[in-house]
């Protein structure tokens, strides 16, 4: 007993010296089944955090791709800063100038059940959280002792492999596992079209979300202005199938 113990204390620190990615799909469904949308994603991983991403290339030979390519284009790169358990997020998906924030909340409240199951050749374990509006089924396998996932999710004694909400509308899959890579982190940042600003530069999570939230209100007042006159159009809440729903610092201000 004591061997294994030890074995596996040697493993998990041999490991946690590794360069490893794994390629995931992004799925997103506006709830109706007829708008599903699926998203190459890749999340690269060290020791000291991670860094998740699009990924526009092949996913047979990720590392010449990555190498060779000229430039990667992901609108949003969401940053996993595990030491000082904040997150930073670039994103110019909504905005015509890139917007970097940094987001400090971590909480997802994960509940670990013995429900197991196989993914991609690694034994799972389940656990079911929240975070920001929304509840999750995740299952994480222990075999790779990292508390990362795709997105914004972590914390769980073993890497993310497949993560989903309960009403089925945003997942992350696993469809690849590539551990002791030769790529680094060095090689993937220099390669993005941006560059990560000075410390100073960074906006707040709660200002990040403000700008978000007015684009949002100006594309719905275009829609409802180019609409015949007396037509009723029907537009759902904006953040309903955004992944984020609802923000910690909202309910502060509902406390008396």
């Amino acid at each position: 007993m004591r061997k294994t113990i030890y074995l596996l204390l040697i493993f998990c620190a041999l490991f946690k010296a590794q360069n490893s990615f794994i390629l995931y799909n992004k799925v997103m469904d506006d709830a109706s089944g007829f708008d599903i949308e699926t998203e190459p994603n890749l999340m690269f991983f060290n020791e000291s955090g991670s860094l998740f991403l699009h990924y526009a290339f092949s996913p047979d030979d990720v590392q010449s791709s990555i190498k060779n390519s000229k430039k990667i284009y992901s609108s949003e790169v969401v940053k996993n800063v595990s030491k000082e358990n904040y997150f930073i997020i670039k994103n110019n998906s909504f905005s015509k100038e890139i917007l970097f924030a940094k987001d400090f909340y971590q909480n997802f409240n994960w509940r670990i059940t013995n429900d197991k199951k196989e993914i991609l050749g690694y034994m799972c374990k389940k656990a079911v959280g929240n975070f920001r509006g929304r509840q999750y089924t995740a299952w994480f396998t222990p075999s790779i002792p990292v508390d990362y996932g795709p997105w914004k999710f972590r914390g769980l004694p073993g890497v993310i492999l497949s993560v989903q909400d309960e009403k089925k509308i945003i997942a992350f899959e696993a469809i690849k596992i590539v551990l002791n890579t030769e790529l680094t982190e060095e090689i993937i940042v220099s390669k993005f079209v941006f560059k990560y600003p000075d410390d100073k530069e960074y906006m707040t999570y709660q200002k990040y979300i403000d700008i978000e939230k007015k684009h949002q209100k100006e594309m719905i007042e275009r829609i409802l202005s180019n609409q015949p006159k007396g037509m009723k159009v029907e537009i759902p809440e904006p953040r309903k199938f955004s992944i984020e729903k609802t923000f910690e610092w909202e309910e502060e201000t509902k406390k008396p």
